[in-house]
């Protein structure tokens, strides 16, 4: 071992060492048999290469070479482990445990116990129930349960000591003690009868504990076994054990049940009854056992200590037909016993040959905790056959002392060659027992007339040819306008009008409406270029068409109109029409057409001319339409004249545009409110209309208004009106939802903010703002920082020591005091101002007095 980690450094190395090559040590390795991918193997695990996969390889190694069971010793330090790969890798998820799925559909899960009849042998006890009826010359009738003391008694006749007898027991001695009492009980002949059945057995509490499901005490008939009370448990979970479940009474082991009894061949005798108290232990499992491959019922099984492949393969039903006797695999795990810490892997592979086994009970081959056993399959090769395939009607494969001879294969075994096979060639594909590759080339047409005859051997392979695999498919395709593309086998004498016709709805209006009639294209393949050339035809030169014949590899291409022309033409119509979009365009299609094909007109659409758009591309000018103005015939929409008046005939990409007025079918309302006779909402005749006409249309304006006060609102805002004009002057373009208001001259004016008395006073004709400052006992003795009116038309006047604005009704003056940090902080301005001022003064008049001494 040392000498070969040596080595590996050598190998593996970066930098070779001088006179001894990298070769050089692999070829050393070789000398003692060991591989470059063992010696890296060796390498990682003794940490001289760092292990580039992110878990361990499972690769083989132990200490004993197992050999049909033959045990080899080898020494550690010769021990080279193979190529590192798992020997066994079974996903154990993928594998049901063996056995547990008895308790998967549990008869007893909600207590409804199926228990079957009761036998003689049924012990009696406190709890049970007995019906006795007595028939013939006398009669009784009567129900009982076994009291705590074991005693039922009979009405009139006594107290009966029933508990501890059997049921077949219990029957005689009732019998007995009746007959004292019932004449003809006991007589021979009988004439009077008795008949005993028990109507409530007992309920009987067991303790199941260990690897169930729902461990602990459980409440079970009298007659419950074994398997009833697992049942009643929820049944062993798995990590429990089948093999032996204990059975304790009075703290004493009674039993020990093997449930693979009854999983495997549905024997119950090993089940028996339990008693109050009993206890039920389920163990842990005893071993897993996985079986895979080629057996009838892979599963993971539990094996007792003294339990071989034998009994596995009963548990398991047996080995596949194609189960190979010769090759069954063991991944077995050291034992912790066994284990040194030097071995790099601690399972190992044997292979046996069970048909030395099988027969002999003198060999056993025990099986241990953790063993994964593997069934191979047979070779998938099988004797005394050939094989054909190909033209034939029947490949397949075929018994080689029935058709020994090639043309017997052929005409007897695959019934004989399809048409279009080619007979110039039959091979022959052979493999000896060796695996020697071999091959033979006939001609088939001298193999059927028997100019050559040729025996097979076994495994002989035949292959027969058709003309398509050797010189391609004969076939033509279609494809273009009206055609779905399609490849057809070509025919003799099939013509150029033959395949057309073939593939396209030949006469259809559609299909003659809209097909390029001037030209089609036939394709010819020139075997000599390699290269297609083009055939122009004329489609309705029917005479041509029909005397040109189709050749292998022909291509035919049809072509449509819109090759030059749009076979779809549309124009679009958009505005005042009730289903605007693109529509079709038909021949001689008029203005009209088209707006009653878009659903006509809407209810606000003019309907006296539209305008259309007609394309007019010029790259030079930039332009891209015209647009054109045409008048409408509303009688010949209406179906009373042939021909528009003015008619004017659309074309491809037209656009069609119905406008409508504006606010065509708007009627806008106004609310007049205030100082008018009659506040109303108005309906406006027109967006023209003046104050004037307005308050005229509600009686004209009241004694108590005042026309300066006056306001528009609009949107919850006041809209300024200058009513110094004449008013029917005024025209201020009102909108649907404005209200006028007319000020009133009841309407008081306020005073508010830095006042003495902020109050409300009756409207005076002609006062001033300062008038009603005064009378509101004058400004306070703080600084003002602004004066103004807000008058009821929304309008804002300041009042200054030089204006003192006029006042109407619900005007509102408001006089703002200074804050006095405000001023504050304005005195110290003034007083900076005043020292800057000062300071540039006096620098001044210093400079002009030195300048005049100077």
């Amino acid at each position: 071992m040392r000498k070969i980690l040596l080595l590996l450094v050598v190998v593996f190395s970066l930098n070779q060492t001088k006179g001894q090559t990298k070769q050089d040590a692999l070829n050393v390795l070789r000398a003692k048999g060991v591989t470059l991918e063992q010696a890296q193997e060796l390498a990682k695990a003794n940490g001289l290469l760092p292990d580039t996969k992110s878990t361990k390889s499972n690769a083989v190694k132990a200490n004993d070479v197992v050999t049909d069971l033959k045990v080899v010793e080898v020494k550690q330090d010769t021990i080279i482990p193979t190529k590192p790969k798992p020997v066994v890798q079974v996903e154990k998820d993928t594998l049901k445990y063996f056995g547990y799925d008895i308790f998967v559909n549990n008869p007893f899960g909600q207590k409804d116990y199926l228990l079957g009849n009761i036998d003689e042998g049924y012990i009696l006890a406190p709890g049970d129930e007995l019906r006795i009826t007595v028939f013939g010359d006398n009669n009784l009738e009567f129900v009982s349960k076994i009291d705590l003391n074991g005693n039922i008694s009979f009405p009139n006749l006594g107290v009966f000591f029933a508990a501890g007898n059997s049921f077949a027991t219990l029957k005689k001695r009732v019998k007995v003690f009746l007959g004292k009492f019932y004449s003809g009980l006991l007589s021979n002949p009988s004439r009077t009868f008795l008949d005993v059945s028990l109507t409530q057995i007992r309920p009987v509490k067991v303790s199941v504990l260990g690897n169930v499901n729902t461990p602990g005490p459980h409440l079970v008939n009298g007659m419950a076994t074994v398997l009833n009370a697992l049942y009643a448990s929820g049944g062993i979970n798995t990590s429990g054990s089948l093999r032996e479940i204990k059975v304790y009474r009075n703290n004493k082991l009674i039993k020990s049940i093997d449930l693979y009894d009854y999983i495997t061949q549905g024997n119950i005798d090993q089940d028996i009854r339990l008693s109050n108290n009993d206890v039920l232990f389920v163990g842990p499992r005893l071993s897993s056992v996985t079986l895979t491959g080629n057996v009838k019922n892979k599963a993971i099984y539990e094996l007792k200590s003294n339990e071989s492949l034998k009994d596995l393969l009963k548990y398991s039903g047996g080995m596949s037909a194609s189960a190979s006797l010769d090759n069954i695999n063991i991944s077995r795990i050291k034992p912790f016993e066994d284990r040194d810490q030097e071995m790099i892997f601690n399972r190992f592979l044997t292979t046996i040959n069970y048909s030395k086994y099988r027969d002999n009970p003198k060999n056993n081959f025990l099986l241990t905790d953790g063993d994964v056993v593997s069934v191979k399959e047979i070779l998938a090769n099988q004797k005394n056959t050939v094989s054909i395939s190909g033209n034939v009607y029947s490949p397949g494969d075929f018994a080689l002392d029935t058709y020994s001879d090639l043309k017997t294969l052929i005409v007897s075994g695959a019934n004989g060659l399809k048409p279009k096979t080619y007979l110039e060639k039959i091979d022959i594909n052979s493999e000896d027992d060796k695996g020697v590759l071999s091959y033979q080339t006939f001609k088939l047409s001298s193999v059927l007339n028997g100019d050559v005859k040729v025996t097979l051997k076994e495994n002989d392979q035949v292959r027969i040819y058709s003309l398509e695999e050797v010189e391609g498919a004969k076939t033509v395709s279609i494809s273009g306008f009206g055609v779905t593309a399609r490849t057809v086998s070509i025919t003799e004498n099939l013509s150029l009008y033959d395949l057309i016709f073939q593939s396209v709805s030949y006469d259809a209006l559609e299909f003659q409406s809209k097909v390029l009639t001037s030209r089609l294209d036939l394709n010819r393949f020139d075997s000599t270029t390699g290269l297609y050339s083009t055939i122009q035809f004329d489609f309705n030169d029917i005479t041509t068409l029909k005397s040109t014949f189709l050749k292998a590899k022909d291509q035919v291409v049809l072509y449509a109109k819109t090759v030059t022309e749009d076979l779809s033409p549309t124009v679009t119509i958009g505005g005042q029409v009730n289903n605007p979009g693109e529509f079709p365009l038909s021949k001689k299609m008029y203005l009209e057409d088209l707006i009653i094909k878009a659903g006509g007109f809407t209810n606000t659409a003019l309907r006296d001319y539209v305008f259309i758009n007609r394309l007019d591309r010029d790259l030079g000018t930039g332009k891209y339409s015209q647009q054109k103005v045409n008048d409408l015939d509303i009688e010949y929409m209406l179906g009373n004249k042939d021909t528009p008046s003015n008619p004017f005939v659309l074309e491809n990409y037209d656009i069609v545009n119905v406008v409508a007025p504006i606010r065509a079918n708007f009627q806008p309302v106004v609310a007049v409110q205030g100082e008018v006779k009659f506040p109303r909402n108005v309906i406006l005749k027109t967006d023209q209309i003046t104050i004037g006409s307005l308050i005229e249309s509600v009686g004209g304006l009241t004694n108590n208004s005042n026309i300066e006060s006056s306001y528009v609102e609009r949107d919850s805002l006041k809209l300024y009106v200058n009513f110094n004009k004449n008013l029917s002057d005024i025209n201020t373009n009102l909108q649907d939802g404005d209200v006028l208001f007319v000020g009133s001259k009841m309407t008081p004016v306020t005073t508010s903010g830095a006042v003495a008395m902020p109050m409300a006073f009756n409207w005076e004709p002609g006062k001033k703002a300062k008038y009603y400052i005064k009378a509101s006992g004058g400004k306070k003795k703080v600084g003002i920082e602004q004066m103004y009116v807000v008058h009821a038309n929304g309008k804002t006047e300041n009042i200054s020591l030089f204006k003192n604005p006029k006042i109407y009704p619900g005007s509102n003056i408001i006089l703002i005091q200074k804050d006095k940090t405000q001023r504050s902080e304005k005195f110290r301005e003034s007083i900076d101002k005043f020292t800057n001022v000062f300071s540039i003064l006096t620098g001044a008049l210093t400079s002009v007095l030195l300048i005049t001494r100077l």
